[in-house]
């Protein structure tokens, strides 16, 4: 909800909230006061809607109208756990309903279908990749990506039941066929159709003359049959694996981030407060640590939920766009985070990396930080980087953030993140760094 209503205070402060006909809500003052939306006119009074007054309604129906638009097109939600996506849903409708408006004496306006945009599902888990090719699958199929985001618009805004159970069915039959048509170019299962192509020109083809079979022959025949089998086995294994049963597919379950030729764009910005937990052989099936070590490069010896989340953030992030998590301190100087630091100064200019000096969460072990990285191919280091290690007095305003380089501070990064440098020590740091260690001097 928080992201939802600073969003529209974002555009009142850039001066583009705007009404019907385009026109500022330039006489009031728009805030967000834990979590909710604050509107005050030019006397400080706080609004409060009355149709009867045709200020008053263009306001309310500004506020409508602009929640609508970016809960519908802007905000995207995904959690394994069913009902804290029934709760977002909820909140979502709360948040909107708030604002409806009467479009005449006695009704309201009517609410849209929101609840397609926050959607069930293991967010690391998916069968097919994002770069999976989707232009064959378009080209078989009946639909395009213009029907299906068609079809996921006439959902929001059906008009009775009758036709959201329809949209619901179209929507499910042409994710049907892209599912269908991209299992059909999977390398397993190309590489059986190969196989037993060879198979049927080699020993099943009928010949003019019966012709028996060398024992090289036989040998042959006997192990295509058994790769083919093999094959077979794996493809059902694939089908009938547990990791899957509550896959999500990013490649084609939000239709807004796909062009015209069904190519995954990306998000521009990543929020969220991701699991923190270590998976081991403990407390984890072999199968689901095989996924993760084979889908997710970072995955080392420990692996924490966490590590793979900023990695599928590299995956469903366009290029420029920005991840900001809410993750453990530990990421600064762990051991095993080792390869998820080396990662992230990879392919990430790093923007805030702000620690709290308490818990921010009771029930969580460990400290936690807000990092925000800005995906890019090629960072940029001349891009200035903002630290502190007490963000509670940054938010007073009690102390300020350090300000460092990105490459001063990646050419200090070593084993660890050091969140004490900045513009004005680096160059100490950096003078310690090269002295010979004490102990060496004593020894000669």
């Amino acid at each position: 909800m928080s992201a939802l209503n600073e969003i529209i205070t974002i555009k009142n402060d850039l001066k583009i909230l705007l009404d019907r006909e385009g026109k500022r809500l330039k006489e009031y003052h728009v805030e967000v006061v834990n979590d909710e939306l604050m509107i005050t006119d030019e006397d400080g009074q706080l609004f409060k809607y009355n149709p009867l007054v045709k200020e008053s309604q263009r306001v309310q129906e500004t506020l409508f109208l602009e929640k609508e638009n970016i809960i519908e097109n802007c905000l995207f939600g995904v959690d394994i756990n069913p009902n804290s996506v029934k709760i977002c849903r909820l909140r979502l409708w709360i948040e909107l309903l708030k604002n409806a408006y009467y479009k005449n004496s006695t009704e309201l306006e009517t609410l849209p279908n929101i609840d397609i945009n926050i959607k069930c599902g293991n967010s690391l888990v998916s069968r097919f990749a994002i770069e999976a090719d989707l232009r064959q699958a378009l080209r078989k199929s009946k639909w395009t990506i213009d029907s299906y985001k068609q079809a996921v618009s006439t959902y929001r805004n059906a008009e009775n039941k009758e036709q959201k159970r329809e949209m619901e069915k179209l929507i499910s039959d042409i994710k049907s066929d892209f599912k269908t048509e991209i299992s059909k170019n999977s390398k397993e299962v190309t590489d059986l159709i190969k196989l037993e192509r060879d198979y049927y020109l080699k020993y099943e083809t009928t010949h003019l003359f019966e012709e028996r079979l060398t024992k090289s022959q036989l040998k042959d025949k006997k192990q295509l049959s058994s790769k083919i089998d093999l094959l077979k086995d794996k493809i059902e294994q694939i089908k009938a694996n547990k990791i899957y049963e509550n896959a999500f597919e990013w490649r084609f379950e939000f239709p807004e981030v796909l062009n015209d030729e069904g190519e995954f764009i990306g998000f521009d910005v990543i929020i969220g407060n991701p699991p923190y937990k270590m998976v081991q052989p403990n407390n984890t099936s072999i199968n689901d640590l095989e996924y993760f070590r084979k889908s997710y490069p970072i995955a080392d010896f420990k692996i924490d939920l966490f590590h793979l989340f900023y990695q599928l953030g590299t995956f469903i992030l366009k290029n420029g766009g920005d991840i900001c998590f809410i993750t453990p301190s530990s990421i600064l100087n762990n051991v095993y985070a080792i390869n998820l630091r080396n990662f992230i100064n990879k392919h990430f200019n790093i923007r805030i990396i702000a620690v709290t000096h308490n818990k921010i969460f009771d029930e969580a072990d460990v400290h936690t930080g807000i990092f925000h990285f800005e995906k890019s191919h090629f960072p940029d280091s001349a891009k200035s980087i903002k630290l502190t290690t007490e963000l509670e007095n940054v938010i007073l305003k009690k102390s300020n953030f350090r300000v460092i380089s990105q490459n001063d501070f990646k050419s200090e990064i070593g084993i660890n993140w050091n969140l004490l440098i900045d513009s004005t020590n680096f160059s100490i740091f950096n003078k310690l760094k090269h002295l010979p260690i004490l102990g060496n001097i004593f020894k000669n």
